[in-house]
């Protein structure tokens, strides 16, 4: 499991361990999508309809499964024809980046992204997402026709229910598309070792579908109806007698009020390691270990035989406690699936020595059930590891506009980093003597950012302004 609440993730949870805009009422603007259409958002609203934006980037790691959901929850409340209107808006993608998202996600509401190509991350996209403050990704806003903001952010999206069911509640209504073909969408509910569940919702033009499942990828409609088992109306079905830890393909075919077939849909899922019925249980030992030269915290968990599937990471105990739930959620879905003993090393570089953290491990037994929370503490410097800060270091002037100046008690050459609110490095910048440095920010846009200041094994890392 390699996904890890570093530092500075850390720092960003503490701001918000849940993505949301802090907008209670919306600020217009006017945005040129990917197609070329010009998007203002005070026009929408004036003209009666709901907006839902989804804030996201297409290198995040949870915004292809909310934009899954997204797109499956947009046909079936009218695809922008009725009372929401569906959009997208990237805070760094640039033309290519978003046309590859587009294409491999099928996104049929527009995306706002950034027009040009720099070494900065800037244009009208991130201006939107600077405009309504959001710092976190994925963060799905929806915004009333009195320009109210009514949900700061819908979380958790596993599934196009989890989108559907805030706008119904809001007073949305579902609609079939205009001239919409017949189509029937999958929504795998849970994976098990041997069992599959699976919901199919087919929408007003889908009279009834054919489904099936198979190892075989790329089967034409034509061997679904064939092969496949016919029904009408929403439908839950459980496929048994499945091979674990193998990945399947689910197929529906629909059939429109002609007899036509239409709407061909594949979805993929995979059986869960074999693991028996009792509760699933994760080991953890830590302890201090070297990686070539390099000092690390050595993670080594271990599932017990009732164990399908495991998720693990490190987490400080305040960030934990504060933010329990959202944290497990993130922890539980964070696509990273293990089942076999893992063994995971962290640079101690990376770790705040004076920070109690939590191993937090939780799996799911073959039936699909999830178990009770592993938590194991330490810390750092009860591991036997010297304090690896950098001391009096002096960062000015904070806000900064034009550069910002490092002074400290260190000497030689140094790397200094500044990252972005969603954890990313915008600007990397090696200095030959890091006891007195400058760093040009002109070519920065305004925002929050963090500032990593490090040489070897020692790092220091504070909060900039930049404006």
């Amino acid at each position: 499991m390699k996904k890890f609440f570093t530092l500075i993730i850390a720092a960003l949870f503490s701001i918000s361990l849940q993505a949301q805009t802090p907008l209670t009422e919306a600020v217009d603007f006017t945005a040129t999508d990917h197609e070329g259409n010009e998007i203002n958002l005070f026009e929408i609203l004036d003209g009666g309809q709901y907006v839902l934006i989804d804030f996201f980037y297409s290198s995040c790691g949870g915004c292809p499964e909310v934009a899954t959901n997204m797109v499956d929850a947009y046909y079936q409340l009218g695809c922008n024809e009725h009372d929401v209107f569906f959009m997208e808006v990237s805070a760094s993608d640039h033309p290519n980046s978003a046309a590859n998202w587009i294409n491999t996600y099928s996104i049929p509401y527009p995306t706002i992204h950034n027009d040009f190509y720099g070494t900065t991350i800037e244009g009208q996209g991130t201006d939107i997402c600077n405009l309504y403050q959001v710092e976190l990704y994925p963060t799905l806003v929806l915004i009333a026709p009195d320009r109210q903001i009514v949900h700061q952010d819908i979380y958790p999206v596993h599934s196009p229910e989890d989108i559907i069911n805030p706008l119904v509640q809001a007073g949305i209504e579902e609609h079939p598309c205009d001239g919409q073909e017949a189509t029937t969408l999958i929504d795998v509910v849970k994976e098990k070792s041997t069992k599959i569940d699976v919901k199919f919702t087919p929408n007003a033009a889908a009279v009834s579908y054919y489904y099936m499942i198979s190892e075989e990828a790329n089967l034409p409609a034509e061997a679904v109806q064939v092969e496949g088992t016919q029904q009408t109306g929403e439908y839950t079905h459980t496929f048994t007698g499945l091979t674990p830890n193998t990945i399947y393909n689910i197929y529906t075919v629909s059939v429109d009020d002609l007899g036509n077939l239409e709407g061909f849909e594949t979805a993929q899922a995979a059986t869960l390691c074999e693991g028996g019925e009792g509760m699933a249980q994760i080991d953890v030992t830590v302890e201090l270990a070297n990686n070539n030269g390099t000092d690390v915290v050595r993670l080594t968990a271990e599932p017990n035989d009732e164990t399908a599937e495991y998720h693990y990471s490190a987490i400080t105990v305040a960030l934990y406690e504060e933010n329990t739930a959202v944290a497990l959620d993130a922890i539980m879905h964070d696509n990273y699936p293990l089942c076999d003993v893992d063994v995971w090393d962290i640079p101690v570089v990376n770790l705040n020595p004076t920070a109690d953290y939590y191993v937090v491990a939780i799996g799911m037994n073959g039936e699909g059930e999830w178990g009770d929370v592993c938590l194991t503490p330490f810390n750092v410097s009860t591991l036997g590891v010297s304090e690896m800060t950098m001391n009096n270091v002096e960062i000015y002037p904070n806000p900064a506009s034009s550069v910002i100046n490092i002074k400290s008690d260190m000497n030689g050459e140094g790397q200094v980093s500044l990252i972005d609110m969603t954890g990313r490095v915008v600007k990397d910048v090696n200095v030959t003597d890091i006891s007195n440095a400058t760093i040009n920010v002109e070519d920065m846009s305004n925002g929050i950012y963090f500032i990593k200041i490090q040489q070897e094994n020692k790092y220091r890392i504070d909060k900039v302004v930049i404006k």
